[in-house]
């Protein structure tokens, strides 16, 4: 079965880069290529498409305005959004990530690329899409399987838990501890997924809230922003030297790894721009490693969301190691079940849960989740 694709954007020559970009892959079928968002609703009408790349500033017709039709045309429709590296550009983009779409790659502001931009937006494009193109082939592989029409909750279900390593036995960690830190992996779907799971968690929490989501700098202020606008919490992008108090949401900052620092009773934020790891900075691996180091007791709880890759495995492994409750997103409620997949197959997993129920797992390994009082 091939893959049909809608490329959309004002600029022809980012068309002609994506188009060549997408018919390198094998599995892809027909790529249609649109000016703006109205003629991509005309054409996306005639012929649905199993991906759109969809730039956000195009006359006529905005990303933001055509993303939430398509999507009501067509809810299995994966969207990548082609976003500027601004801070107008972040802020489009996490909205737009919020509204449905499943990913994003950035572009520079210009009439034109120059070699490097190019290559760089060639290789972006290069990670996103096949991660992307995968996702798609995996579900029409199991919708095939299923006679008849189905309804997408049926198509898009992952391997059953039993098919893989189950959990690790939970006698050892069901004494529950008091918890300093709940640490927070994602990538691919995490801006939305992490609605959801701040949405189902007490504003009178008695642990910081840290969060490693891939996003590059700009994005990750953004990110924030929008969490605080749209939850019960304060949401803040990392700063190195912040000290982290009862209740905190920190937000790892584009761009640069953060590492946790324990100094008595409290965490502090350590930002460091050292190279990248998994092709990640921040990286997932980075920050749970950094906190594995220093814990003598089970003080943490580790999550792991919806995300591309395996950025995250190593640092759970270590946390596992240190008796760590070990928590990922149940694979069928993931845009990308990469990342949990990862932790899974390790063998680590203490339960797995959709995005409105794992708080509520995670809290059940803490001795008083809430500030008393």
């Amino acid at each position: 079965m091939t893959i049909s694709v809608l490329v959309v954007d004002d600029s022809v020559l980012y068309r002609k880069t994506i188009a060549k970009k997408l018919q390198s892959f094998s599995g892809v079928g027909e790529v249609r290529q649109a000016s703006n968002g109205k003629e991509a609703l005309r054409m996306f009408k005639e012929k649905p498409a199993d991906l759109v790349t969809l730039d956000i500033e195009m006359p006529l017709m905005t990303g933001l305005e055509t993303l939430p039709e398509i999507l009501a045309l067509r809810s299995e429709t994966k969207v990548l959004m082609i976003s500027s590296l601004t801070a107008r550009g972040a802020e489009q983009t996490v909205k737009a990530l919020t509204l449905g779409a499943t990913d994003y790659v950035t572009k520079e502001q210009a009439f034109g690329l120059t070699t490097i931009q190019a290559e760089a937006l060639e290789q972006n494009l290069d990670t996103k899409l096949k991660g992307l193109l995968d996702e798609i082939g995996k579900r029409d592989v199991s919708s095939s399987k299923v006679p008849g029409s189905v309804s997408k909750s049926v198509a898009s279900v992952a391997p059953s838990a039993t098919t893989r390593k189950p959990p690790t036995v939970l006698g050892r960690r069901l004494s529950k501890m008091p918890v300093s830190l709940l640490l927070i992996g994602s990538s691919t779907g995490g801006p939305q997924t992490l609605q959801q799971v701040l949405g189902k968690m007490s504003p009178r929490r008695n642990y910081v809230t840290v969060i490693v989501q891939h996003m590059p700098p700009l994005f990750t202020a953004q990110l924030a922003a929008n969490l605080t606008r749209v939850t019960d919490h304060h949401c803040f992008e990392a700063a190195d030297g912040k000290i982290l108090k009862a209740g905190d949401v920190v937000i790892a900052k584009g761009g640069e790894h953060l590492k946790l620092e324990k100094k008595g009773k409290v965490w502090v934020c350590r930002l460091d721009v050292g190279t990248p790891v998994k092709s990640c900075r921040p990286s997932v691996d980075v920050t749970f490693e950094s906190v594995a180091e220093q814990i003598k007791t089970p003080e943490v709880v580790a999550m792991m969301l919806t995300g591309m890759g395996d950025d995250g495995a190593d640092g759970m492994k270590i946390l596992h190691e240190k008796r760590v409750p070990i928590l990922t997103q149940e694979a069928s409620s993931c845009v990308v079940y990469g990342m949990p997949k990862a932790v899974d197959d390790l063998g680590i997993t203490d339960v797995r849960a959709k995005p409105l129920f794992i708080v509520n797992e995670a809290e059940k390994f803490m001795s008083h989740p809430e500030v008393l009082g």
